[in-house]
């Protein structure tokens, strides 16, 4: 079962005139109820080998929120200049439980919540975006990109229980060009 609430608002300025803005707020909660059965494997006791099941709970929650901001000013009638940054904060717990039995016996259940995992960033971009006519737009970027780490929804091992956050940082050159009005075309090279 998944549950997921999301909900953006954003506002804006008004106008055409040459710099513009918006501002806005991001949140979301996320609810995810992972049961597993899991009947496949036997193991040797002093009385032969049992027959081993396990019933596997992961119950996840997450919940972020972000704030951001971008602005445009546009420098000459075909140079536009974008700036914008943006403030992610994510919260993550993982409540896991393990029923298990060896052939008729029940065995102690594993009950675990783990503490909450808790992280944030701040994301800058910046962009260029050149309008050298009403058919042709050529434009550079720079944004930096984040997921936080978390929990694994499944795991055999404690040393996978969590992974790790991933930050990026990217980089892009494009054209975007219309061909007779109705042919649209974009090519970008990024690192």
């Amino acid at each position: 079962k998944h549950h997921y609430f999301t909900n953006e608002a954003i506002f804006k300025s008004n106008g055409d005139g040459r710099y513009s803005w918006l501002t806005g707020l991001f949140l979301f909660s996320q609810d995810v109820n992972n049961e597993i059965e899991v009947d496949a494997y036997k193991m040797p006791t002093p009385f032969g080998i049992s027959h081993v099941w396990r019933l596997l709970d992961f119950v996840p929650k997450t919940i972020g929120a972000a704030v951001f901001h971008q602005s445009d000013y546009r420098i000459t009638n075909e140079l536009t200049l974008t700036a914008g940054l943006r403030y992610d904060y994510e919260q993550s717990k993982l409540h896991y439980r393990e029923q298990r039995k060896m052939g008729d016996i029940n065995l102690a259940p594993i009950d675990t919540i783990y503490p909450a995992l808790q992280d944030g960033a701040l994301l800058p971009k910046v962009a260029l975006a050149w309008a050298v006519n009403s058919n042709l737009n050529i434009y550079t970027s720079y944004a930096t990109g984040y997921k936080p780490g978390g929990f694994n929804n499944v795991f055999e091992r404690p040393e996978d229980l969590m992974f790790k956050k991933e930050t990026s940082y990217n980089y892009e050159l494009g054209v975007k060009a219309s061909v007779l009005g109705y042919l649209f075309t974009e090519a970008a090279l990024f690192y």
